[in-house]
């Protein structure tokens, strides 16, 4: 995935499982948000992943580098991102 292709609300689904993950209070729809946002930008493996958390932080890890992570989290937490 590239950081420029996302649109405001895929960051904001990335943002949430990514906070939710960290506070270790994850829900369902965290996760099949995310699984949405990497079907929809063609992320390999996103089609075939478990709702499982650490198999799908992989596949974040894996399709989007942490400076974009970074960044994308810095807008949420600024509250620049909304739904």
């Amino acid at each position: 995935m590239d950081i420029e292709q996302l649109t405001q609300k895929d960051k904001y689904f990335i943002a949430e499982f990514v906070f939710s993950f960290g506070q270790n209070v994850l829900i369902k729809a965290d996760l099949t948000n995310l699984i949405d946002v990497m079907i929809k930008h063609n992320v390999e493996g996103a089609t075939t992943v478990k709702l499982e958390s650490c198999a799908i932080l992989f596949l974040l890890r894996k399709s989007l580098d942490c400076v974009a992570r970074r960044d994308i989290m810095v807008q949420y937490y600024k509250g620049e991102l909304t739904q």
